[in-house]
């Protein structure tokens, strides 16, 4: 499993707990069943502080995200979520952990994220970390005083439309995204979470070379299908003191650089034509 191996190469990563929200099988599908029983074997063979949770029946990504973390952050004021089909790079868990602390009083940050939008960004040679206005779920942290104020239930017509003047702040797929969620054509915690922190001007905090990348492309995924482009990522696997980073920016030529990533996807405007159409 390439994120356990990952987390292995850590510095320090026995000191954290794990909780591993195992979900349960579709439609008790026998391949699935399978691939279920193998990834608890993987898990229970590694050799850390662990709490394994197994759902009965399958919750879903969305589910399985939302109920796992709002049960860790009942006990606990941070957390670390990090999917299966991810690879960190040996500096993800400290950066993160380091900057949870590091923020947990500050009042205009909603997430910390391992993972960097502008690991290709050529222009700025000397950033080391930036915020954003867009937060990503291929490893991050937030705390218990910001996931107990999402509202996970779908935004209402009215208050897309509000939104949509704010999307230009991320990228106009957001409003898309969160109008499929709301036509049920996806099932996403991570845009309802973007959505929350975007309304509530909470910035995310990024390293700027990616420390995590995602692996999981293809026709299995939930959202990442093989029509998505995967994003060659070239981890640093060097000691970075995370302490002495400089001063916290927002830059603006990177940040457009970011929101113009995140163009609408022509086919799920499509999709949602199609639904409105039938419907």
């Amino acid at each position: 499993n390439d994120l356990i191996n990952s987390i292995k190469k850590n510095k320090n990563f026995e000191k954290f707990t794990y909780f591993f929200f195992c979900d349960g099988p579709k439609k008790n599908y026998i391949s699935d069943v399978r691939k279920i029983k193998d990834n608890i074997e993987i898990i229970q063979k590694f050799k850390i502080r662990k709490k394994i949770i197994k759902r009965k029946t399958n919750f879903g990504l969305a589910k399985n995200i939302i109920n796992g973390v709002s049960s860790i952050l009942k006990k606990h004021e941070a957390i670390i979520v990090l999917e299966d089909d991810l690879e960190i790079d040996i500096n993800c868990l400290e950066f993160i952990n380091i900057l949870l602390n590091k923020f947990k009083n500050d009042k205009f940050i909603g997430s910390i994220s391992g993972y960097s939008y502008a690991h290709n960004f050529k222009k700025l040679k000397n950033l080391k970390w930036y915020k954003t206005h867009r937060h990503c779920s291929w490893s991050w942290g937030t705390w218990k005083h910001v996931w107990q104020k999402v509202k996970w239930k779908n935004p209402t017509s009215q208050s897309l439309k509000k939104f949509k003047s704010s999307s230009y702040k991320v990228g106009d797929d957001i409003l898309s995204l969160l109008l499929a969620q709301k036509l049920n054509l996806i099932n996403s915690w991570a845009v309802r979470f973007n959505y929350h922190c975007i309304k509530n001007n909470l910035y995310s905090i990024n390293p700027r070379f990616s420390l995590s990348k995602n692996n999981g492309y293809g026709i299995n995924a939930t959202h990442t299908l093989n029509i998505f482009k995967k994003e060659n990522i070239n981890f640093i696997n060097s000691n970075i003191n995370f302490r002495d980073f400089g001063k916290l920016k927002f830059h603006s030529e990177l940040n457009n650089y970011i929101y113009k990533k995140h163009k609408s996807s022509m086919k799920l405007k499509a999709k949602i034509l199609l639904k409105k159409m039938i419907n």
